[in-house]
């Protein structure tokens, strides 16, 4: 009788390795959301950021969870899809970026809104956008492939939840009759859109001269609009001509607020711990967005606050803060440039001693010598009690070996568990916005002339 056949064996696929991290990590997700009885955020519904189900994306082990199956699904589709048709995905992803301008420029959200879930006729839009129905149906239907809006019948079409994010609050027919003030008093994700969809957009289109340009002379954005070569992105807003921009340019800021991780910022540092009244100072505001919610998270402790930036974007600012929390008495408006010594310091009255400064997003816009000039104006108005808080992203290497000279490595505390394998080490696609803004806003030096700004 024949000796049985030993059995075969066979290794993990990364298909089913992939598989797995996804199905546990739905687990996780639906355990979270049926132990609190609340339903998960439709997709097909509008988005709702007071929705608790919505607050509980925000949880960080929903969080993680969500971004393993980003990472995972992402990574699954480039295992699966043929090589080059990902690569020419990726190098026709302009177009993408293009529509989704176009909608927000042509307030499409606030249309469809007004229409409510029943949609609406593409002849409707053009009418009321006036725009070419060809050119909407070509831009929607894109979109849509995307999951940004939905077209319910044929030619018909409505919000879901990522369109909806690009409303502004404001009904069509009050942004048709008064265009210049469309963004004011906005949460600023539109605006944010915008922004990238003009500047950033028209720059990275005149980044590989940029970058194959053996002299270096000109980094992206200069090429793209003519700036001059001692010129500063900022400065270049500063030009009454470019004053929509530079508006445009101060709600978009708050828009990255969006983005980030919602707990993160009272993750880092311990607000609750400052005494009541306490001066903070947020150097480069924008629309003051970031101590804003410090002040509604901590209401009893009464903060002074100052928000410091230049002159047009402190106007935005005053605006968005009399918007948004207009019973609040403790806030004031600075124009100042964060190069020149800092006018808020210890020398001043021991109530107005700034007890914490704040830089959110601004030392990565800055070379190494503006952005040491920037932190030693902080230093020379600090008090032994003056704290400095910086917001920034620490850009993690993809693989998972270390040099020992990344920023994960340098900096205390940014060292992060590395995502589960086979992802990539920095979770892949669900990262992937960090190296975007990397490229948008790189802190290089000139000579490397790769720089957007």
């Amino acid at each position: 009788m024949a000796a049985p056949r030993p059995k075969r064996r066979y290794l993990e696929s990364p298909l089913r390795a992939l598989l797995n991290i996804i199905s546990t990590s739905v687990d996780a997700i639906d355990a979270a959301y049926t132990s609190t009885n609340l339903p998960h955020p439709s997709l097909d519904a509008p988005y709702d950021p007071h929705a608790p189900g919505e607050a509980l994306r925000s949880v960080p082990r929903v969080a993680a969870a969500a971004k393993n199956i980003i990472g995972a699904a992402a990574q699954m589709i480039a295992e699966l899809e043929h090589p080059f048709q990902g690569v020419t995905s990726t190098a026709y992803a302009f177009h993408q970026a293009a529509a989704i301008s176009i909608a927000s420029q042509l307030d499409l959200s606030e249309i469809l809104h007004d229409a409510g879930p029943s949609g609406v006729a593409l002849d409707e839009i053009a009418s009321k956008s006036g725009a070419s129905e060809v050119l909407l149906a070509k831009v929607l239907r894109l979109l849509a492939t995307q999951h940004i809006f939905r077209e319910v019948k044929p030619g018909l079409f409505t919000n879901n939840r990522l369109s909806s994010t690009l409303s502004k609050g404001k009904p069509h027919y009050v942004l048709a009759r008064s265009p210049e003030e469309r963004l004011v008093g906005t949460s600023g994700r539109a605006a944010l859109i915008e922004f990238t969809g003009d500047e950033c957009f028209k720059a990275s289109a005149a980044l590989v001269d940029a970058a194959l340009d053996p002299k270096g002379e000109q980094i992206a954005l200069k090429r793209a609009f003519g700036i001059g070569p001692s010129e500063s992105l900022f400065q270049w807003h500063a030009r009454p001509e470019n004053k929509a921009r530079k508006e445009r340019f101060a709600c978009a800021m708050q828009g990255t607020t969006e983005s980030d991780n919602s707990e993160g910022l009272f993750q880092g540092f311990e607000w609750g711990s400052l005494p009541h009244g306490a001066s903070l100072v947020d150097v480069g505001s924008g629309t003051g967005g970031t101590l804003m919610r410090v002040v509604k998270r901590y209401p009893e402790h009464k903060f002074r606050i100052v928000n410091q930036d230049l002159d047009g974007v402190i106007e935005t600012a005053k605006r968005y803060w009399k918007t948004n929390l207009p019973t609040y008495d403790r806030v004031s408006f600075q124009t100042h440039d964060f190069l020149t010594p800092q006018p808020q310091t210890c020398a001043a009255t021991n109530y107005d001693k700034p007890r914490v400064f704040v830089l959110r997003h601004i030392m990565h816009n800055w070379p190494s010598a503006q952005a040491r000039a920037i932190l030693r104006h902080l230093r020379a108005a600090a008090g032994s009690e003056t704290q400095l808080v910086v917001l920034e992203s620490a850009l993690p290497v993809v693989c998972r070996e270390s040099d020992g000279t990344s920023d994960h490595d340098i900096v205390p505390g940014a060292v992060r568990p590395p995502a589960p394998r086979p992802l990539l080490a920095n979770g892949g696609r669900a990262s992937a916005s960090i190296y975007r803004m990397d490229m948008t806003v790189s802190k290089q030096d000139p000579s490397l002339h790769v720089n957007l700004f």
